[in-house]
């Protein structure tokens, strides 16, 4: 019995394909170059494009040192902001989000201005936009071994990179400006809102200065009338001095600071019309401040109204923002223009391998489809 060595029909020699292949060479080559010529096309006719790019990142904690009186007012005045470095970093993130100003940089770019020319308003915003959203804000992992410094990259792309450079800065530095006028904005409308508080409590404070002053001179009056009256009684009684021992007169004193009628104490009048008489005389020869001055709360509001206006809290904070005013919003975050980086992202050379790969599989597919239907046609005729 002999064994049947013969291959199946369906069975893959690898070294026949190699040997197909091989004869199909020129096919191949042919094939390959006119791919890699397109590929060299391609790379020809693809557009410049430039990743620029800068690392930011927050200042140092020690930074926050020249903010500390102005943090100090405001903490001390009740007001919920503070100002440091990685809130001012906050500010600036905020402030790169907001679109608006990285569009009116667009707007002037020549390039640009060159392609929406021709546009109405709403196809030249969504131009715009979709150049906005090339501008990038990323986290960057923290090396800062005490982590008190936020880490980002600011980058996008751009088809020259010299002009790209200048965009990134003019961009960064007119960030950073828009930051420093909201500092500036916040802290004025806090040191406004302070004068406000402290004018809403002088107004109450001199209304409750007003009903003192008017209960003071209405209780005088009633004074003066009860010492009439008693007056009036010792001259009818021929009472012209005081009749009355030590005890009886301090008892008598007091019912008439209350105006107290009670029959079991000594009356007001037996110390005489001529001492009751020197008391409405004194009382009238008061100035309306001299009449105050024995109000009940009076001095407290008084010395209250004063604190107030001598409050020299909102001073201080608009001294300590013409610090702020004066100082060169290039310092809020942490930079270093000479780091600004750009990177090609034009790969040439991947274009024009892939190209040749793509060339060469398709050839090769070619050739061994085109041996296989004509090894087919030529079985077909042999039967």
């Amino acid at each position: 019995m002999t064994e049947n060595h013969d291959k199946p029909e369906n069975e893959i020699d690898l070294f026949e394909i190699l040997k197909i292949l091989w004869a199909g060479k020129r096919k191949i080559i042919v094939v390959t170059f006119l791919a890699s010529l397109v590929g060299i096309f391609l790379i020809y006719n693809e557009s410049d494009s430039f990743k620029v790019s800068i690392p930011l990142k927050s200042n140092k904690a020690s930074a926050d040192i020249k903010y500390t009186s102005l943090n100090d007012i405001l903490k001390e005045n009740g007001l919920d902001f503070q100002i440091n470095s990685k809130i001012t970093f906050k500010l600036f993130e905020l402030e790169m989000t907001d679109y608006d100003e990285i569009k009116n940089i667009l707007r002037n770019n020549e390039f640009i201005k060159h392609q929406i020319k021709d546009l109405d308003e709403a196809n030249v915003e969504k131009v715009l936009d979709g150049y906005t959203m090339m501008f990038e804000l990323t986290k960057v992992s923290n090396k800062n071994v005490l982590g008190d410094q936020i880490h980002r990259s600011f980058s996008f792309q751009w088809h020259d990179s010299d002009e790209g450079k200048s965009i990134l800065e003019y961009t960064l530095l007119l960030t950073l400006e828009n930051v420093k006028k909201t500092l500036i904005n916040e802290v004025s409308k806090l040191a406004d809102s302070l004068n406000n508080k402290d004018q809403r409590r002088l107004d109450k404070l001199n209304i409750e200065l007003s009903l003192i002053q008017q209960n003071e001179t209405e209780r005088l009056e009633k004074r003066i009338l009860y010492l009439l009256e008693q007056s009036e009684i010792a001259k009818t009684l021929g009472i012209e001095t005081n009749s009355l021992n030590a005890n009886a007169l301090s008892q008598s004193q007091k019912n008439s600071l209350s105006y107290n009628n009670n029959f079991d104490t000594a009356p007001f009048f037996l110390r005489g019309y001529k001492a009751i008489n020197k008391e409405i005389e004194l009382i009238r020869s008061r100035s309306k401040e001299d009449q105050m001055l024995m109000a009940n709360g009076y001095l407290e509001v008084k010395k209250n109204i004063g604190l107030i206006k001598n409050n020299p809290a909102s001073l201080h904070l608009l001294d300590d923002l013409k610090s702020i005013e004066n100082s060169s919003s290039t310092n809020l975050i942490n930079y270093n223009l000479g780091l600004i980086n750009s990177v090609a992202q034009k790969n040439s050379l991947s274009t024009l391998i892939i190209s040749i790969l793509i060339g060469g599989i398709i050839s090769a597919i070619y050739v061994l489809v085109s041996y296989a239907v004509r090894n087919h046609r030529e079985k077909i005729g042999r039967d």
